[in-house]
C-alpha cells in the first residue's frame, strides 16, 4: 500500500472520530453519497471533511451533512467507495494548485 501511494499516505490528514451515529459536530463535513448534490455544484469550505460511508449501507439518511455525488453514467448502478473518494480527492486537490 505505501509504496503504491508513492508516499502521498505520509501527507494525509486523516481523523478517526466517533461513529456516525454518534457525530455531533457537522460543520465543514462532506458525505459522498449518490443522492447529494452533484460535485461541480458543490462549494466546499476550507476545513472541509470528507465522510465516506459503509458500501452498501451508505450515509444514514438522518444524518444532517451535506451530501456529494459523483455524476456517473445512468447504466452503473453506482462507484465502489474507494474510487468515489479517489475521484473527489482528485477534484479538491486540483483547487489547491
Amino acid at each position: 500500500m505505501i509504496k503504491s501511494s508513492a508516499g502521498s499516505c505520509f501527507r494525509l490528514n486523516l481523523s478517526n472520530g466517533p461513529s456516525i451515529k454518534e457525530l455531533q459536530d457537522v460543520r465543514h463535513l462532506y458525505a459522498l453519497d449518490g443522492a447529494g448534490l452533484p460535485l461541480e455544484k458543490v462549494k466546499f469550505t476550507k476545513n472541509a471533511k470528507i465522510l465516506l460511508g459503509e458500501e452498501g449501507q451508505g450515509i444514514p439518511n438522518d444524518l444532517k451533512v451535506q451530501k456529494v455525488s459523483i455524476p456517473i453514467n445512468p447504466a452503473v448502478e453506482s462507484l465502489n467507495a474507494t474510487v468515489a473518494a479517489s475521484i473527489l480527492f482528485y477534484e479538491l486537490s486540483k483547487d489547491k494548485k
